[in-house]
């Protein structure tokens, strides 16, 4: 029995030794992890709605998201290759871009890059250039990036002429040694387009072997931008949110479980690639990051999770799915957690935008205040 005791013993210390050595290593030493708490009281309220018929000319193929850029509001297509340009009131302007190898084409979804500066700048993953544009949002020129990195289809952002882009692993190197070796954002300079030093490790789960399978289905970092410096960035398959100063340090974790969400089952890598069956189970049974986005008039954080269902799956139809919302204000502290009736866009001067309807001749969105 006293055996027993003891290596119990031992087994716990090694394992939080183990949790605390890790923990240490992945965060700095003045980082604050602050555990952040659910205040009821408020709800989403209607106030605006907006239904944008297609016309000749005017056709929005797939909407990928809604993103403001100065005066403008800009709808990335999956289908044209193109972006699509709206003023404020969501009056159509022009298109950006079509699909195409040659400059200021693209190839795959193009990914326009959060940012303050007064140049659009669109992102081509695949051929790993950004896209430049004149005052009047004609094509101007593209800048090539750094080779060594294979880029996640992710919308990059720019803060004080540094480049963040969220980066896969190198082909040649295990996913156990890529977690260790690498972070998960890649700093770019904006003048000369050179890579300066990679941040933000990988959060505790993607090193755990019995969540490879969810882990690597959800690889990634989601960035939110901030006008006065500095941005917000989360693993998708944390349930953790960081902030960063405008020295690129992280300062803060912080977070607290949606009532929806769906923990992660334990399931390899090995145990997903069975059949397709078993991937659906798997993405039927957990929660999905979709989108983050900084309110820079009310100083909120808006997380946008997922919870797919097998219907949505076979479908292809995020519609079908259970999409749904928190916000977090200035002290990080949770003030929404709440289902919404449609896809989340963005937020912009306290307002809500959701995709509540998307059809081949028309989108309609809905415009929300929290109250």
């Amino acid at each position: 029995m006293t055996y027993k005791v003891v290596l119990l013993l031992i087994s716990l210390y090694t394992f939080f030794t183990f949790i605390s050595c890790s923990n240490s290593n992945h965060l700095e030493e003045s980082t604050i992890r602050y555990e952040s708490e659910m205040i009821d009281g408020k709800k989403l309220v209607l106030v605006d709605s907006v239904l944008f018929r297609y016309s000749e000319g005017k056709r929005i193929g797939g909407i990928r998201g809604i993103y403001k850029f100065k005066n403008y509001f800009l709808i990335p297509d999956n289908m044209y290759k193109c972006v699509h340009v709206f003023d404020e009131d969501l009056n159509y302007i022009k298109r950006v871009g079509n699909e195409g190898r040659g400059p200021g084409e693209f190839t795959t979804t193009p990914f326009v890059i959060d940012t303050f500066s007064d140049e659009l700048k669109i992102f081509k993953v695949l051929e790993k250039k950004i896209c430049l544009y004149d005052n009047n949002l004609n094509f101007a020129r593209e800048v090539s990036l750094p080779d060594e990195f294979y880029y996640q289809f992710r919308n990059p952002i720019e803060v004080d002429n540094k480049f963040l882009f969220s980066v896969a692993f190198p082909s040649n190197i295990t996913k156990v040694q890529y977690y260790k070796e690498y972070n998960s954002l890649s700093l770019i300079n904006g003048t000369n387009y050179q890579y300066e030093r990679d941040i933000f490790p990988w959060d505790e789960i993607y090193h755990l072997i019995d969540y490879g399978g969810y882990s690597t289905l959800t690889f990634g970092v989601h960035l939110a931008n901030v006008k006065h410096g500095g941005f917000y960035a989360a693993q998708s398959a944390s349930i953790y949110l960081s902030c960063f100063d405008k020295a690129f340090s992280q300062i803060k974790i912080f977070g607290v479980k949606s009532k929806f969400y769906k923990d992660p089952p334990k399931m390899k890598v090995n145990e997903t690639q069975k059949s397709f069956k078993t991937i659906v189970k798997l993405l039927s049974n957990v929660s999905f990051l979709r989108h983050i986005y900084y309110d820079n008039k009310n100083k909120w954080l808006v997380v946008n999770y997922r919870n797919e269902t097998e219907e949505s799956i076979y479908a292809k139809d995020y519609f079908l799915a259970e999409n749904y919302i928190q916000i977090y204000n200035e002290d990080h502290d949770c003030i929404f957690d709440g289902k919404i009736n449609g896809l989340y866009q963005l937020n912009h001067e306290g307002k809500i935008y959701l995709l509540e309807k998307e059809t081949p001749e028309a989108m309609l969105i809905k415009i929300y205040e929290l109250k």
